[in-house]
């Protein structure tokens, strides 16, 4: 199979933006982080389900706590993003 001549510099014009997106967040983040704003924390609810005989499951609601997030689009620092966090503010844990 053969491509067409346009879809080698589409898909390095494609792979640039991207780059320059990761790169452009990055640097904003540090901006942020240098500043003391980079940083942030969400209040999550945490629930916890437990298996019970017969298949069935309990749902026990267990605490709140602060979970710390990134200020950017991408995550950092092993952190996810606070826009993520903030739309996963119920937190499930299995036994």
């Amino acid at each position: 199979m053969r491509f067409p001549p346009w879809a080698g510099r589409a898909s390095a014009l494609a792979l640039a933006v991207v780059l320059v997106f990761c790169v452009a967040d990055w640097a904003f983040f540090q901006f942020r982080v240098a500043h003391g704003t980079g940083l942030a924390s969400i209040e999550v609810r945490q629930f916890m389900a437990t298996p019970l005989k017969a298949n069935r499951t309990e749902y026990d609601y267990v605490d709140t706590t602060e979970q710390p997030c990134v200020r950017s689009v991408l995550p950092h620092q092993a952190l996810p993003p606070c826009w993520w966090v903030q739309m996963h503010r119920d937190q499930w844990q299995s036994l």
